[in-house]
């Protein structure tokens, strides 16, 4: 975590692009897959700040593979080097750069600096014979990087996610996965300490996120909204033949929250309509225009702010919608005929998640079970 730099809090994606690697990383059923190079919060070389900089590194084989005597080193020649140690097949072990008891899932460099450049740096693991098995190469990004993909069967659709092939605490930590993007988006917490959140991933269909939030202020504000979502390049709203989208979710019941869809309009971001589907104390902004609309198989309020900015679709008399499908496409021309819209505004992204407010500064946790959207 060296050369810190400041973090971009950004809803847009980043694409993971395939890496270029020599013949023998490319033969390797052992991989790095995942570097958090940037220890989030303040370098205070503290040994839990240590400790959150981490390489993770994954058997891809069904058989065990004896990592004694493997190394992961940096450019600047630091390194890391296993002793006694079998990584078990389908797992996983991450080497921190602070100090710990070793573990099967968790190793130790008990080193009191940190290890990996936040502007640019390379991960390299060798085997016992100094063969490069497998190498990560980064810029300066968000403090994260996946190396490696990791293909996961994704758990039928319905089901939650137990096994999760990609966690992440990071206030900006997320991964791409069929098409659409799994975004940790802590995007408030800064401004209120204690707020945290970490998104576990089976896939964009089964996924669950642990927050912890406290509104002590009492000013309601919105700290974090971990989500999934799909991006299009500025694509009018006449353009969809058709914009539908199934969901389910199960939500804790207890605190301030909202789970709903995030439509981005004209921009990321820029004009916004939410569809609140399983609404816990919370209260859209702006003012009601509309009560008792028919739409998609159920009724809503809708909400407005006095410049059309922001727009909330609210399910009318507290009703809790756990799952279903939503015809976006016909959400968003009543708007449109409503002058709430412009006729030729465009779609930019579609998300859905969890926007949360409180919840009494202990953990909760949000279960997603479903997420598709059908645009064609």
């Amino acid at each position: 975590m060296r050369l810190r730099h400041a973090i971009a809090i950004a809803i847009l994606p980043v694409l993971i692009m395939p890496l270029s690697i020599s013949p023998a990383a490319a033969a390797s059923a052992v991989q790095i897959t995942y570097v958090q190079y940037d220890s989030p919060g303040p370098d205070t070389r503290s040994n839990k700040s240590l400790n959150a900089e981490w390489v993770r590194i994954r058997n891809f084989s069904s058989t065990k593979k004896t990592l004694t005597g493997w190394t992961l080193r940096d450019r600047a020649g630091h390194v890391y080097r296993f002793n006694t140690f079998a990584l078990k097949p389908g797992k996983s072990v991450r080497i921190h750069t602070g100090k710990g008891a070793n573990t099967a899932a968790d190793r130790y460099w008990r080193r009191d600096r940190y290890v990996w450049n936040n502007r640019g740096d390379k991960a390299i693991l060798r085997n016992r014979a100094g063969t490069t098995m497998g190498t990560c190469t980064w810029g300066d990004g968000d403090g994260t990087k996946t190396c490696v993909a990791v293909a996961a069967t994704p758990p039928p659709v319905g089901n939650e996610c137990s096994n999760p092939y990609f966690t992440t605490s990071h206030l900006n930590g997320g991964i791409t996965d069929g098409g659409y993007y799994v975004h940790n988006n802590l995007w408030n917490a800064a401004d209120y300490p204690g707020t945290k959140g970490t998104t576990q991933v089976c896939s964009y269909r089964s996924w669950n996120h642990v927050g912890t939030a406290n509104d002590a202020r009492g000013d309601g504000a919105v700290k974090t909204y971990a989500n999934v979502h799909k991006d299009y390049s500025g694509r009018t709203i006449s353009s969809f033949p058709r914009l539908t989208s199934t969901f389910a979710a199960r939500a804790p019941g207890t605190g301030t929250y909202n789970v709903a869809y995030d439509l981005w309009l004209n921009g990321v971001p820029n004009d916004e309509v939410m569809i609140w589907t399983d609404n816990h104390q919370q209260v859209p902004a702006g003012s009601r225009f509309s009560a008792g609309v028919s739409l998609s198989g159920y009724t809503w309020d809708v909400y407005a702010t006095r410049d059309n900015g922001y727009v909330a679709f609210v399910p009318s008399n507290g009703a809790r919608l756990t799952s279903g499908t939503l015809d976006l496409k016909a959400m968003l021309n009543y708007l449109v005929d409503r002058g709430r819209v412009a006729p030729n505004a465009t779609v930019d992204q579609i998300c859905y998640g969890v926007e949360l407010v409180d919840t009494g500064g202990l953990p909760a946790t949000w279960r997603f079970t479903e997420f598709s959207i059908t645009d064609s």
